[in-house]
């Protein structure tokens, strides 16, 4: 089984209208023109998703499961933080367009001197937000210095946000899975549950285990995984019963005693490792448990709510208080509690298997005693 959460890399294309003291650069007929922000050094952007690059983020062709977007610019102060979501047809003003005020600056994410951040979250929205991909600013177009770069100035008439995408994937191998036991070694076969065959891994019943779970991003640059930051993770567990009954089990809360490392850092050293679960013993031979998690994300500039995004009336845009930063998590897919067949699918849980240890045979040595005449 082969699952990836977020196949494809999508390339944004953010048409700008851009602000200055001079007045306001159209962006053509299909643009919605700002009025200037309100603020001097800032520049009102809009993306204009009539265009067929940014069009496609919304797209079936893209990716049928990403249906909301957070961006977060944060100036060079390192204070002032601009934010915005987008769910491909409203933005977080009630607006219908993407629409948001930034400061004017190079958001290369690299923590130099005079430098800002800017990253996008894609992902799928509901209760809280299921993170599928990450991305940076990779290219301005419009003005004299556009090009390869990420520097948003008063001429500026577009932005290229490249998303990376996330994938994770649980197969009946353990050379291929993304899921793994340490403690025990991996030890997972195919079984036929209710006419449907399920990768199975087996642990040791009464035991504590340890698993890992590596999430692939090969095309994810530094720029963008460092910029988003690891929080605390929630390891669960459903209760052991037969085979057919775990698959539907569901667990509400975390499992006592487990815990998941890293809970700290940016999401570029996660990468580069993997994920590492503490499991305490399961008691119940024979049986079978979900096993699922998820560990909880934030960009930069989360714990600051953004600033307002323009003044009414663009767009159908409202005017703004400003954003706090959404909650958004990292898991295994986007039905977390399901317990994806070999033929794939979109779910996030293993199906544990638990097994006594095989006890050690016993070996009979027969001796016959030598008695002295």
């Amino acid at each position: 089984m082969k699952r990836a959460i977020f196949i494809v890399s999508i390339v944004l294309l953010a048409l700008l209208a851009v602000t200055c003291e001079n007045g306001i650069i159209p962006m053509g007929p299909a643009a919605v023109i700002n009025p200037p922000p309100s603020e001097p050094g800032l520049v009102t952007l809009t993306i204009n998703t009539s265009d067929s690059r940014a069009r496609s983020m919304a797209s079936t062709d893209a990716s049928t499961d990403t249906n909301y977007y957070e961006v977060v610019f944060v100036a060079p102060n390192g204070t002032d933080v601009y934010r915005q979501t987008w769910t491909g047809t409203t933005n977080g003003d009630g607006g219908n367009t993407f629409t948001m005020t930034v400061a004017i600056a190079d958001y290369d994410n690299s923590g130099g001197s005079g430098k800002g951040h800017a990253i996008i979250f894609a992902g799928r929205s509901g209760t809280d937000n299921t993170l599928l991909g990450v991305g940076n600013i990779t290219a301005t177009a419009g003005g004299t210095g556009a090009g390869p770069n990420s520097n948003v100035a008063a001429d500026t008439t577009g932005v290229t946000f490249s998303i990376y995408p996330l994938s994770f994937s649980i197969t009946g191998s353990a050379a291929t899975s993304n899921f793994q036991t340490t403690t025990p070694v991996t030890s997972v076969a195919t079984e036929i549950i209710n006419t449907v065959s399920y990768p199975v891994f087996t642990i040791t019943n009464n035991v504590a285990t340890v698993a890992t779970y590596k999430f692939n991003a090969s095309t994810m640059v530094t720029a963008a995984s460092s910029q988003v930051t690891i929080g605390a993770g929630t390891v669960y567990v459903t209760t052991p019963a037969a085979a057919t009954g775990a698959l539907t089990a569901t667990a509400t809360t975390g499992y006592t005693g487990a815990t998941i490392i890293p809970n700290s850092g940016t999401l570029a050293t996660a990468l580069a490792g993997v994920f590492t679960v503490n499991i305490p013993l399961i008691n119940s031979d024979g049986n079978y448990s979900k096993l699922y998690i998820q560990v909880g994300v934030t960009t930069v500039g989360s714990t600051t709510t953004g600033k307002v995004n323009q003044t009414a009336g663009a767009g159908g845009n409202a005017g703004s208080t400003g954003h706090a930063a959404g909650t958004w998590f990292i898991r295994g897919g986007i039905n977390n509690d399901t317990v994806d067949p070999i033929a794939g699918g979109k779910g996030g849980a293993v199906l544990l298997k638990l097994e006594n240890p095989t006890p050690s045979p016993e070996v009979n040595i027969g001796v016959t005693p030598t008695v002295s005449p």
